[in-house]
């Protein structure tokens, strides 16, 4: 049987929901969400920064290793929230080890 469009692979469940202070439930809703932190171990970066031992810049993506997972994670979250809400853009902050990136 094929999932529908709407089914993803994994369980959204951020790491971190960010609401504004007058929401007081205790449950994730991506409707009055704010923005999303998630964290991932130092080897999960899914980002390139350094350049290739012949001194060309890697694509700003890694191309290979479970990092695509992660990819789709925050995708998919990023999907849930603006489908949700009347948005025209999102801020994730993505934490990888010790580094935090502004999505």
């Amino acid at each position: 049987m094929k999932k529908s469009n709407s089914e993803f692979s994994f369980a959204l469940q951020p790491d971190c929901s960010v609401y504004t202070k007058d929401y007081n439930e205790n449950k994730l809703d991506f409707s009055r969400v704010d923005f999303i932190i998630e964290f991932k171990r130092i080897s999960d970066d899914p980002f390139v920064d350094e350049s290739n031992s012949d001194g060309k810049k890697n694509p700003f993506l890694c191309d290979d290793g479970p990092v695509h997972k992660i990819l789709g994670q925050i995708t998919a979250y990023a999907t849930a929230v603006l489908s949700a809400q009347y948005r025209t853009h999102l801020f994730m902050v993505l934490i990888v080890g010790e580094y935090a990136r502004l999505i």
